[in-house]
């Protein structure tokens, strides 16, 4: 699904505020399995908020679904590098 239509459905969902959350949780996740493999999720969730942007969200469901997408939209690019290895064992050890 898309993430408009994600949204509009969230909106609709009842200000449960438990329930909400995990609703959003679900519907971030729909939307993250339907990308292709080929797709980056950080440039995917930055094109669903450019998407988004005449939307509002009207429901707790829908304002935790836009936090979700506005976190992966700003994820860090860079890989987590290595923190030790064995040049850091024998500065520690010696």
């Amino acid at each position: 699904m898309t993430a408009i239509a994600i949204l509009t459905s969230l909106n609709a969902f009842p200000n449960i505020k438990d329930q909400s959350y995990g609703a959003a949780q679900a519907g971030f996740l729909e939307w993250v399995f339907a990308l292709p493999v080929t797709t980056c999720p950080r440039r995917a969730a930055q094109q669903a908020l450019d998407d988004l942007t005449d939307r509002a969200a009207t429901s707790q469901a829908g304002i935790y679904f836009y936090d979700f997408l506005k976190q992966a939209a700003c994820a860090d690019r860079r890989p987590v590098g290595r923190r030790g290895g064995r040049n850091a064992r024998r500065a520690t050890l010696h």
